[in-house]
């Protein structure tokens, strides 16, 4: 029983356990969607472990830069990833972002996918 119980804990801390976090990834994703959307690094962070829903200093997230510069190839790619729509940086999500800032259409992408899960 007791070899069990052990087993059993050691599985659960292994799958639960993911993959760790990687903070040197995490702020290339950051530098790579800063600089004007850099696909390809960006690509490369998120293979190297990057968190897609990482936050800033501010609370936000890859999703919220890719929408205040307007990088839909990028949002697209996060969005692929798993990257959240509804966080909220100073009380906005990625698509209030866009859409206060003219970045029409990352917010149109924004919208649509909103849409298809079925958020607002």
């Amino acid at each position: 029983m007791k070899h069990l119980l052990i087993t059993t804990i050691a599985a659960l801390l292994l799958v639960g356990c993911g993959e760790a976090n990687n903070p040197e990834a995490d702020r290339a994703l950051f530098d790579a969607v800063k600089r004007r959307g850099n696909i390809e690094a960006v690509k490369q962070a998120i293979a190297d472990g990057a968190d897609v829903n990482t936050m800033g200093d501010e609370g936000e997230t890859p999703l919220h830069q890719a929408a205040l510069g307007g990088h839909k190839k990028v949002a697209e790619l996060l969005i692929a990833k798993g990257a959240d729509l509804n966080a909220k940086s100073y009380g906005e999500t990625p698509l209030d972002l866009a859409i206060r800032l003219g970045q029409t259409e990352t917010a149109d992408l924004l919208r649509k996918t909103a849409a298809r899960r079925g958020r607002n």
